[in-house]
């Protein structure tokens, strides 16, 4: 692929969009620690103390759980919104330089993984912290070597959309604006702010009859950032390997959007420059 002689591009685009991000900053870089570090005490005290009783999720359970949603959700929604506009954005270079057009997205997903992984650092730390008085052992904690595994998962997902979409919006330029509220809407059909529903769950609902509640069910599932973030918390919040059952699904679900955007892609990457 032609795409390997570009890595030294892609590397700069890459530090590029984490520069402008901190640009004109004091503190610079540091803010990708400060931001998740900030987050982290803040939703452990809120949830972790002031709210324990109203939640009754055993004290600290509730934010960790919480907490791996929402970084792992921002890793997908920042990946996708940033990657939607970064063909247009850059339509001076496009008429101006030859070079493969699908560095323009992927490196916007990159800048967020390397936020992400910021993020993730701080995850594993904590829940360390917070485990190892009960799992001494280093052997229980092996399963942390799935996460490359659902990183991998992850990224396929985020690019295949951002893939997706970054070509959409060159053609239909509402695609950045609706994108935002997709992701506002996806945010809530995911589970961030709890754990994944059941189907014993869809089918006491009142509303719902038993086949209903089924179909309802099945197409839930096939969120793939519902399985990423179920792999997350299995590892970090439980130090237990991931369902390999949901590990295939968002595998699976990941290669189609990734396969998906990719051609999309690279069949329209011609056109970019004129329709821009």
């Amino acid at each position: 692929m032609k795409i390997f002689e570009y890595t030294e591009l892609l590397k700069n685009l890459t530090l590029r969009d984490l520069r402008l991000r901190y640009r004109n900053t004091g503190l610079g870089f540091l803010w990708s620690l400060v931001q998740p570090l900030t987050m982290f005490f803040v939703y452990y005290a809120v949830f972790g103390v002031l709210l324990t009783d109203k939640f009754g999720m055993g004290g600290t359970t509730y934010p960790f759980l919480l907490i791996i949603g929402l970084f792992a959700f921002n890793f997908f929604s920042g990946g996708v919104t940033k990657s939607t506009p970064s063909i247009v954005q850059a339509g001076g270079l496009l008429k101006q330089v030859a070079f493969p057009r699908i560095v323009l997205p992927l490196a916007s997903v990159l800048a967020e993984a390397v936020h992400f992984l910021m993020m993730l650092a701080i995850l594993i730390l904590a829940c360390l912290l917070k485990w190892w008085p009960d799992h001494g052992s280093g052997l229980e904690l092996l399963p942390l070597f799935y996460l490359p595994v659902i990183l991998l998962l992850h990224l396929m997902i985020t690019l295949g959309v951002g893939l997706l979409l970054s070509t959409m919006n060159v053609f239909y330029r509402d695609t950045e604006q609706l994108a935002n509220t997709f992701m506002t809407v996806l945010f809530f059909g995911t589970p961030v702010l709890y754990a994944p529903p059941t189907l014993e769950k869809f089918q006491s609902l009142a509303f719902l009859n038993e086949r209903s509640a089924e179909i309802i069910h099945q197409i839930y599932y096939l969120n793939p950032m519902t399985h990423v973030i179920k792999g997350y918390r299995d590892v970090l919040l439980d130090l237990s390997s991931p369902d390999p059952g949901s590990l295939a699904m968002a595998f699976g679900l990941g290669l189609v959007l990734l396969v998906w955007g990719y051609c999309v892609f690279m069949k329209s990457e011609s056109r970019f420059a004129e329709e821009i």
